[in-house]
C-alpha cells in the first residue's frame, strides 16, 4: 500500500506555497521514506518542485477563491490524495523527527485526528482559551492540522459529511455549536460536528 503526506497550499496574505516547500524540506530531512503531494492552484517555484512527488490542482474549482481565510477546500483532501494511507499536515509546520512510529500507530485506524497537543516546551495544553466553543457545546476536541486516513468506506463517509457541513456551516454551527457561535468556517469545528453527528469520536481519536 502506498503512503504519503498531503498538504493544501493557497496563497493569500501569506505565502503558503513557500511554507509548504519548507515543510517538505523538513520531511525530506527527517524521514527514511517520504512521498509528498502538494495540492495548490498557485505557482510553485521551479527550484522547489523536486521536493514534491505529486503536484495537483485543487479539484472541482476553487471554493475559497474570494476568501481571505482559505479553508473551504479542505474537505477535498480525501478525494485528492493519491495515496492509500495519508497524513494531512498544515503548511505552517515543521517536522523535526522521524514519524515512522506514528505510521505504525495510525495503521490501527481508518481515520484519526489528534486530540491532545503540546507546547514547544513539551507541556500538554489544557486551556480551552481558543476552544471554548468546543467545550460549551460538548464537541470532540479534534485538530485537523495533523490527521490521517486510509482510503476506505468509513473515511469517505466522514469526508462526505465534512463536505456537507463545511458547505453549509452556518446551519450546522447554529444547530450543533450555537453556544458561543463561531462566525467563520473552521475545519476543526466542522470535523468535530461530523464526529458528533456520526457518534464516532472514540473511533477517530485516542485521548
Amino acid at each position: 500500500m502506498s503512503k504519503g503526506f498531503v498538504f493544501l497550499a493557497q496563497n493569500s496574505k501569506d505565502d503558503y506555497v513557500l511554507q509548504a516547500c519548507l515543510l517538505a524540506m523538513s520531511l525530506k530531512a527527517t524521514q527514511k521514506e517520504c512521498n509528498i503531494c502538494l495540492i495548490t492552484n498557485d505557482d510553485v517555484p521551479a527550484k522547489y518542485k523536486k521536493l514534491f512527488d505529486v503536484i495537483k490542482e485543487i479539484p472541482w474549482s476553487d471554493s475559497a477563491e474570494d476568501k481571505d481565510w482559505k479553508v473551504d477546500n479542505r474537505w477535498k483532501l480525501y478525494h485528492a490524495s493519491p495515496y492509500d494511507e495519508t497524513i494531512i499536515l498544515d503548511t505552517d509546520m515543521l517536522v523535526l523527527q522521524d514519524l515512522e512510529n506514528w505510521w505504525a500507530f495510525l495503521k490501527n485506524y481508518d481515520l484519526f485526528f489528534v486530540s491532545n497537543v503540546y507546547t514547544y516546551r513539551g507541556e500538554l495544553i489544557t486551556s480551552d482559551y481558543y476552544r471554548k466553543t468546543f467545550t460549551v457545546n460538548e464537541l470532540p476536541n479534534l485538530y485537523a492540522g495533523f490527521h490521517y486516513f486510509k482510503k476506505c468506506d468509513f473515511a469517505k463517509d466522514f469526508y462526505s459529511w465534512l463536505e456537507l457541513v463545511m458547505n453549509n456551516w452556518e446551519f450546522f454551527y447554529g444547530k450543533y455549536a450555537k453556544e458561543l457561535y463561531q462566525k467563520s468556517l473552521s475545519v476543526d469545528l466542522s470535523a468535530a460536528i461530523v464526529a458528533k453527528i456520526l457518534n464516532c469520536d472514540k473511533q477517530i481519536t485516542n485521548n
